[in-house]
């Protein structure tokens, strides 16, 4: 109802952001915004199908083997830096 009274989509937007990251995000405002942007008469599919393509994304971004292995190799590359360190200390005393 408030949202009739604002004056530009933009300040809509913004108020829904703020409303969704005070209320858990994606839970609830996310869902709020893909029933405002579907049609009525497929809100159901299209609600759906855009949440699981989100999803889809986001195990992407979560599993992507590149970036899982420049973790491992920052790691080992911590790891190695470690061994040189004590090896220094046990050199030195």
């Amino acid at each position: 109802m408030a949202a009739a009274a604002l004056p530009s989509l933009t300040l809509v937007v913004i108020l829904r952001l703020i409303a969704g990251t005070g209320l858990s995000g994606e839970t609830l405002g996310g869902g709020a915004i893909r029933s405002d942007i579907t049609p009525d008469d497929c809100r159901g599919r299209c609600g759906i199908t855009l949440a699981l393509l989100l999803a889809l994304f986001a195990l992407r971004l979560a599993f992507d083997p590149k970036t899982h292995r420049k973790r491992l190799e920052d790691v080992e590359r911590e790891a190695v830096r470690d061994e040189v360190l004590k090896a220094r200390v046990r050199l030195a005393s």
